[in-house]
């Protein structure tokens, strides 16, 4: 991909003078918590405490879905687990010779893979 002619160069040390050159931090107000910040206060459209009531439900909830999240992912590692478990022991009936079958099966059986 070329330059065009017409598009503007900035060197690194010309940014870095430019960045140097403007202390000031600017400050997103929406996310500014201090209370005097401006838009600091939402406009709940005349309702704030029902607004504030519903966001709290809304967090709750998330919070409840965040844990469910939580569980099922560590279900869900433990059923890979023996997932992989169950497959090692089928591959190593399978690799077994016809005369080593009930050794497998006995070692399968003490691993708990196998009723």
């Amino acid at each position: 991909m070329g330059t065009h002619s017409n598009e503007a160069r900035v060197t690194r040390a010309e940014l870095q003078e430019a960045l140097d050159a403007s202390p000031t931090v600017r400050r997103n107000r929406l996310l500014d918590s201090s209370p005097d910040a401006p838009g600091a206060r939402w406009d709940w459209d005349g309702q704030p405490e029902e607004a504030r009531q519903e966001r709290d439900a809304l967090r709750s909830s998330i919070e409840d879905l965040q844990e469910r999240v939580g569980t099922l992912d560590r279900d869900l590692a433990a059923e890979r687990r023996r997932a992989g478990d169950l497959s090692r022991a089928l591959r190593e009936l399978a690799d077994a010779r016809l005369w080593n079958r009930r050794t497998a099966l006995r070692r399968i059986r003490i691993q708990g893979l196998l009723k």
